[in-house]
This record gives C-alpha cells, sequence and structure tokens, in this order.
C-alpha cells in the first residue's frame, strides 16, 4: 500500500483490529468508513510524493526560541514514525486539532515560505490523511493517553 492510498482500508482494518468497539457507536464507525471512502478518492493526486514526513508533527515535538523579536522553530523532535510521502501528513497532523486562528494563519505561512505547496483542497486532504494517525489510536489500549481524544476527534469528524 502507498501511504497516500488505502485510507479507506485502514481505517476498516483499525476498526476491526483495534478498541473502536464499545466507545464508537456501529453509526459513527459507519460514517467514518464512508468518509474515509469518500477521501480515498482525492489521495490520488499526491500519489508519487516523495517528501521526508515526520508522522508526528505537532506542538508538543517542537522546541522554539525568541530570536530577534519573534518565536522560530530550534529542533524537530521525535522522529521515529518519519517516512517519506506527502507533505500534507504534516500538515494534518499539526491542523487536525482545533487551533487558535492566528496559530494556523502564522502555521500556514510558515509552510509556504519554507516552500510547502498547498493545493486549493489542501484542508480536505490533510484532513484525509490525518486518518491514517487519527484510526490508528483507537487501536492502542483504551486507558492510552490518546485513545479518549481520538475518540473525540472521530466523533466531531463524522458529525461534521
Amino acid at each position: 500500500m502507498k501511504p497516500t492510498s488505502g485510507v479507506d482500508a485502514f481505517v476498516r482494518r483499525c476498526l476491526a483490529e483495534g478498541n473502536a468497539a464499545g466507545h464508537l457507536s456501529d453509526v459513527e464507525q459507519r460514517k467514518l468508513v464512508s468518509f474515509a471512502e469518500r477521501s480515498a478518492a482525492d489521495l490520488e493526486v499526491l500519489h508519487g510524493s516523495r517528501e521526508l514526513v515526520h508522522a508526528d508533527f505537532n506542538p508538543k515535538n517542537l522546541l522554539v526560541r525568541h530570536d530577534d523579536g519573534r518565536w522560530v522553530v530550534a529542533a524537530v523532535l521525535d522522529w521515529e514514525f518519519a517516512f517519506s510521502s506527502a507533505p500534507l501528513f504534516d500538515v494534518g497532523n499539526m491542523l487536525g486539532d482545533p487551533r487558535p486562528a492566528a496559530f494556523t494563519d502564522g502555521f500556514l505561512t510558515g509552510f509556504r515560505d519554507a516552500g510547502g505547496a498547498l493545493p486549493t483542497n489542501w484542508h480536505q486532504l490533510s484532513r484525509a490523511l490525518d486518518l491514517y494517525s487519527l484510526a490508528d489510536l483507537p487501536t492502542r489500549p483504551v486507558d492510552h493517553r490518546y485513545f479518549r481524544r481520538a475518540v473525540e476527534r472521530i466523533r466531531e469528524l463524522v458529525a461534521s
């Protein structure tokens, strides 16, 4: 499976093999699979992308410093999940949780300024790619520190 395809099969497998039962209703699970199926075709435009993807790109893995009156990223931590694919994986991961508008705007400006390309449907594509991370979390034990948050995010996603 290419990292930009098969999201629907991946979501189905995570729901079947994970701990979603009892935490997500059958309706919520069906809606998540339906979202993944609709997203799968959209992701084909990213086939063949080969750039470094962090795969756990979020504020807890960034070190920043104040430099000449502005905050700059000093280091990116935790590269154990890194792979080669579409950088929109990291966009989806960073913006998967609700963020203040100023954070989102600043992140997107920095992404573009550093050479990142954002297609017109970047939000849709990055949300679809974030399904890989989001669907994987409920395969963890229910007492895992991110299990409940993943269930909440899935509920928010399928409700919208």
